[in-house]
């Protein structure tokens, strides 16, 4: 073999071997590919899981608080300190003629807390006047009242009275009609002579107006389930079945449902009504024996009265049809469900600064820097309602004066933080909320009698809240509009300072021989100035 032979074979080996190492080269790159692409999925993957985390976490914590009975109150001194360390900003907020003293208060947290003196305890209250009272006489019997010395009897000179508070289980009476007969014994053609009955809240029902009030009362103002108040009379050996007390209930619904329509045109007479909705359960044979998530809504006025609304969705056909008629401002929040009230220009949004600021505070732990701020901003605003509540042209002034600059620093300061590269993270969400919707949050500094939240809407839904952790769910639809309906008299006595027990029973005596056409006299709130105007009431009712 030559030599020319060998340097042949050792190229086509060399070129053999290039060509494997080429081909293993290829594959490596691929497989390099391969494993880049798994690693940002799996990193796209981890930061997926991650947020999903947080979002869990912040769930988690609000659901927390929820149940434990915390709020969203903050210490005012910790808020000030968390934005007092915010590098990028190296002045204090400056606002129209007033500014969160961050110096002082960041003092006045480190200053040691004096000690509280006790109180003197001041002594019993006297009882009520208005409790009946019973007198037990204890006096010495004849025998000892005999002086000893002189054996004459002994002079009463005086007496000491000690009073306690008992309590007499209520009692179940039964009240007899009775109609005695007359007739002529000598014109027996006359017939006889007989009153007859007096009308019934319920036709040829046994339950008296007491009875009803009583029932209605215990379920919706103390939040008594009906099997719950069986047990209660079961104690006074009176059995009571709850499918009867529910058709009582609902029979009671319907009498008191013209008052409640009466409530509901007073709430829409309002300049501005606010609403909101919660959710409650209903049980009606659905998808086999499961229950279903509607609304009641809750719609409050300027007068004190609040009417409610049961639908089986929360779609904006619920808000829609209720005011459909009305003209004027809507406070509410910013769901989806309201959108539909204010395309035709009739009705004017007003944002709700509480849904606002919850958002923020929600984020605290996500941003504390940016939020303490934004937290710290609205707290003056809140201020400046605390002072002026109550005087309608100062707080008008008030809200010009200084709560308009405030709202100018807040709308700057949202506006820059909207230009940061942030992700969709709950400051972004805040941030994004504040900004869609800010000339419905700041609208309520031009009319004193816009209110800068929806709380008392809110308030108004917590009778709903406590009471469907008692009676779980509503077993229809026509029970869901009879509890709306019920609501709607209940929280209206409350928020009047009525007392509910007083007021149904009464009503329930006056609905029978009352004009239809005067049945707004008969609202909670004319039927406590009735009553504190007429001289045979003396004093307005009770107090819940």
């Amino acid at each position: 073999m030559t030599s020319t032979d060998t340097v042949l074979r050792e190229n086509e080996a060399l070129k053999s071997e290039n060509r494997r190492l080429h081909a293993e080269r290829e594959a490596l790159l691929d497989e390099q590919h391969i494993l880049q692409e798994q690693a940002a999925q799996l990193l796209a993957k981890l930061e997926k899981d991650k947020t999903k985390i947080e979002a869990l976490e912040r769930e988690l914590k609000r659901a927390f608080a929820r149940f434990k009975g915390g709020s969203e109150k903050l210490d005012p001194a910790q808020l000030l300190l968390t934005y007092s360390q915010d590098a990028d900003d190296g002045q204090v907020l400056e606002h129209a003629n007033e500014a969160p003293d961050f110096e002082e208060e960041i003092e006045r947290a480190k200053a040691p807390k004096k000690k509280r003196k006790k109180r003197s305890r001041a002594g019993r209250q006297p009882l009520p006047d208005h409790l009946p009272r019973k007198q037990i006489v204890h006096a010495p019997s004849i025998a000892d009242r005999t002086c000893a010395c002189c054996g004459e009897a002994r002079k009463q000179i005086g007496e000491d009275i000690s009073e306690q508070l008992d309590y007499e289980p209520a009692s179940l009476i039964v009240v007899q009609h009775v109609r005695p007969k007359f007739a002529c014994s000598k014109c027996p053609e006359e017939g006889v002579l007989q009153e007859s009955l007096p009308d019934r809240v319920i036709e040829k029902g046994r339950p008296g107006a007491g009875l009803l009030a009583h029932i209605v009362t215990s379920k919706y103002a103390d939040h008594l389930p009906l099997n719950r108040i069986a047990e209660i009379f079961a104690r006074f050996d009176v059995e009571l079945a709850r499918s009867t007390m529910c058709d009582w209930v609902r029979d009671t619904a319907f009498e008191l449902n013209p008052i409640a329509q009466a409530i509901r045109r007073s709430v829409l007479g309002s300049r501005v009504v606010q609403t909101d909705d919660t959710r409650v359960r209903m049980q009606e044979n659905w998808k086999k024996g499961g229950a279903r998530n509607c609304r009641i809504w809750s719609y409050v006025g300027e007068q004190g009265e609040v009417f409610y609304d049961f639908t089986l969705t929360r779609e904006g056909i619920g808000p829609a049809r209720v005011l459909e008629d009305y003209e004027g401002y809507v406070q509410a929040d910013a769901a989806s469900t309201f959108d539909a009230l204010f395309t035709d220009g009739s009705r004017v949004e007003v944002g709700c600064w509480a849904h606002a600021r919850r958002k923020f505070y929600e984020a605290m732990d996500f941003a504390p820097q940016e939020c303490a701020r934004v937290l710290a901003l609205i707290q003056v605003m809140y201020k400046v309602e605390a002072e002026g509540r109550g005087d309608p042209v100062k707080l008008h002034e008030l809200r010009q004066s200084s709560s308009a600059g405030v709202l100018d620093s807040l709308r700057d300061y949202i506006k820059e933080l909207r230009q940061r590269p942030t992700k969709k993270d709950p400051l972004a969400k805040a941030v994004q909320y504040a900004h869609n919707h800010w000339v419905a949050l700041c609208r309520y500094i031009d009319e004193p009698f816009l209110s800068i939240d929806n709380n008392a809407c809110e308030r108004s839904l917590r009778r709903v809240a406590v009471g469907r952790k008692n009676w779980l769910f509503a077993g229809s639809k026509d029970g869901g509009k009879r509890a709306a309906t019920l609501y709607t008299i209940v929280e209206s006595c409350r928020i009047q300072n009525v007392n509910v027990f007083v007021y149904i029973q009464d009503v329930l005596h006056r609905m029978m021989t009352h004009p239809s056409s005067r049945i707004d006299e008969l609202t909670p709130r004319n039927w406590k100035a009735m009553r504190s105007t007429t001289p045979e009431h003396g004093v307005a009712a009770a107090a819940e």
